[in-house]
């Protein structure tokens, strides 16, 4: 299948990070949870799209567009 930013999957829909952009947040994801592996779903996104909220391992995580960008999904 083909992969696709988490700022891209609709609400309601659930996929599997395949990768998370190296940078200074990727150590603040992770111990979020969001890290290769685990399974993620969007729960709610603002009228203007920015931001989200996601559930990952139980867990609701708000992110800005441009930190969902930089997690790559694979539903």
């Amino acid at each position: 299948m083909a992969q696709k930013k988490l700022s891209e999957i609709a609400v309601g829909e659930s996929a599997r990070i395949m990768e998370v952009d190296s940078g200074f947040l990727a150590a603040k994801m992770a111990d979020l949870g969001l890290f290769q592996g685990n399974d993620v779903a969007v729960i709610f996104k603002a009228p203007l799209g920015d931001p989200m909220a996601v559930s990952v391992g139980g867990t609701m995580i708000s992110l800005r567009m441009d930190e969902a960008q930089l997690i790559s999904v694979e539903r």
